[in-house]
């Protein structure tokens, strides 16, 4: 071990951590820390390994395991990646690796006419240089890739895993018999470029169906959340026809109050009254912002909040916009909502809701008591599959309109900022 393979094994384990991070997103207070423990422990592990000759199948796996969990201590807990996703994205990085290592083998045998064992003559910069070009391109592309389907579960995780796991056996196993020169190296080559087109088009199997059980599962939240406004439409309706018999009996009630009076029969009359705010209070809770599906998600929210004695505080300046935002709308506060009241204190039961347009979009903020110490998103319930989702889908229809979801965690409060800037 020279200063020169020193010197580039810092330069690609530097490399490995930036291209990670353009997969997971680190803690931006520990980045720098993340750099230089990455750097240091693949570094060190990589010249341990040339030193004392590890056989090639356990080295990739070392590599793997160290680098998974580098990153679940760096990662930055707001926007976490799901464990095995990530797993599987460091596995198809080494996958990658070779693959770049292969490309290399060929260009070197078709314009120099060298073979994998006289490669040793060759100066390892410039070996190191062609390969991680390479490399570095397909692992970018795939990372930028993946950013939208990072967080999300994929029912077949495990069967993915397997054989992502599989394919980089195969790839390390090939690899070194064509670095021992084996007659049959340049079939094996193509065997290993295969294999690298395989990942690629089975990477995108794996984030589409990631995102299709995704959309499912909002599909199901979807419907539920349109029957509330089926609910809550029918509520507004009773709530016109009481009103309308109220406006009835007011004049009735009113003579029969005014009698009591007359009579000095104040128990009766104050008898009369309680009776006629009873029947007030028992209406359902309605907020009018002249966009009815926005009116029926907030109706019914509001009023399942204050069922749970959550006191509630809204502010809606509205102007307008179109009918398909409307409906992101609705279902953006349905999920924020949720959210909150899910994730309430159990002391102090409070949510303030803030809704805001302006010429440069529309802005709906979100904030409620939480006895949480750290930020996470993770839902409380059981049953995940069908919970935890609701920020994810805030997190897609703000991007759908150009903007963006922000949370945070301040003094025993949890705050959400939804932001849509365009398509309004």
């Amino acid at each position: 071990m020279n200063w020169m393979d020193l010197g580039i094994n810092l330069v690609e384990s530097i490399l490995f951590a930036w291209l990670i991070s353009r997969f997971v997103d680190i803690d931006k207070e520990k980045k720098i820390y993340f750099y230089i423990v990455y750097c240091l422990v693949i570094t060190l592990e990589t010249s341990i390994s040339n030193c004392i000759t590890i056989y090639d199948g356990l080295y990739t796996w070392i590599f793997v395991f160290f680098s998974y969990f580098i990153i679940c201590s760096f990662q930055d807990n707001e926007n976490r990646a799901n464990p095995l996703t990530t797993f599987i994205f460091i596995i198809i990085l080494d996958t990658l690796l070779s693959a770049g290592n292969e490309i290399l083998f060929l260009l070197f045998y078709y314009f120099k006419k060298i073979t994998p064992d006289q490669f040793t003559t060759l100066p390892i910069l410039s070996r190191f240089l062609i390969s991680r070009f390479f490399f570095a391109v397909s692992v970018y592309v795939t990372a930028k890739y993946s950013q939208k389907y990072k967080t999300l579960e994929n029912r077949y995780n495990f069967f993915f895993l397997f054989v992502f796991s599989l394919i980089l056996i195969a790839t390390t196993l090939i690899e070194k018999e064509i670095v021992l020169g084996n007659p049959y190296f340049l079939l094996l080559i193509y065997i290993n470029l295969t294999l690298f087109i395989v990942v690629l088009v089975l990477y995108y199997l794996f984030c589409k169906s990631s995102y299709d059980n995704f959309q499912l599962t909002e599909n199901r939240i979807l419907t539920t959340q349109l029957q509330n406004i089926q609910a809550v439409t029918q509520e507004f309706k009773e709530k016109e026809k009481t009103i309308r018999t109220m406006k009835h009996d007011l004049k009735n009630q009113l003579i029969a109050i005014d009698g009591y009076l007359k009579t000095g029969d104040i128990e009766k009359c104050r008898e009369q009254i309680q009776n006629d705010l009873s029947m007030i209070e028992k209406l359902p809770a309605v907020t009018y912002t002249g966009k009815p599906a926005v009116d029926a998600i907030l109706s019914s929210k509001i009023m399942h909040a204050r069922n749970k004695e959550i006191s509630v505080t809204s502010v809606t300046e509205i102007q307008d916009f179109s009918q398909e935002t409307e409906y992101d709308v609705a279902l953006i506060l349905g999920n924020l909502l949720d959210n909150a009241i899910e994730n309430i204190s159990a002391d102090k039961k409070e949510i303030v809701l803030k809704i805001s347009q302006r010429e440069s979009g529309l802005e709906i903020n979100v904030k409620n008591t939480t006895d949480a110490k750290k930020l996470d998103l993770k839902t409380q319930k059981r049953d995940t599959e069908n919970h935890g989702l609701g920020l994810n889908s805030v997190k897609l229809l703000c991007e759908k309109h150009d903007g963006f979801l922000a949370v945070d965690l301040y003094e025993r409060y949890f705050y959400a900022t939804a932001v849509l800037k365009n398509n309004l």
